[in-house]
């Protein structure tokens, strides 16, 4: 399956990732029909940051109540790994609970073939996504 972004999200996961410096940021994207409609940034409140990324649980759960209000799908779940490859962690494997969403992941790193990368993760089975950015008319 690909990911088809608009530009506007990509670049705003992208900016959000820079604005969170070495700091891991995430968030939410809501679909209908499979397409992306809006991107909600959620606050990181992990421990230790640099190194995972919690979503705050109130904000979580606001926008999981948005969705169903609106008649949305939970398509994609995204966060950053700002120093390394953006490549599922043992960690994203082991709290991917969501096997219908596409788990999106964001780096500034050199390492990395692209700077945003998609993933589904479906009983421990990494399998990487294409993303389409799609300029918007």
């Amino acid at each position: 399956m690909t990911l088809v972004l608009p530009k506007r999200m990509y670049d705003e996961i992208l900016a959000h990732t820079r604005e969170g410096g070495a700091e891991e940021v995430c968030g939410l994207i809501a679909g209908q029909n499979g397409r992306p409609v809006r991107l909600f940034r959620i606050q990181n409140t992990a421990e230790n940051p640099t190194r995972r990324y919690y979503m705050e649980p109130h904000a979580q759960l606001r926008v999981l109540r948005e969705l169903e209000e609106q008649g949305w799908e939970l398509l994609a779940i995204y966060h950053s790994h700002p120093a390394s490859e953006n490549y599922p962690s043992r960690t994203d494997v082991a709290e991917a609970f969501y096997p219908e969403a596409y788990y999106i992941i964001s780096t500034l790193s050199d390492a990395a073939p692209t700077p945003v990368r998609a993933y589904r993760i479906v009983d421990g089975v990494i399998t990487e996504e294409e993303v389409k950015v799609e300029e918007e008319g």
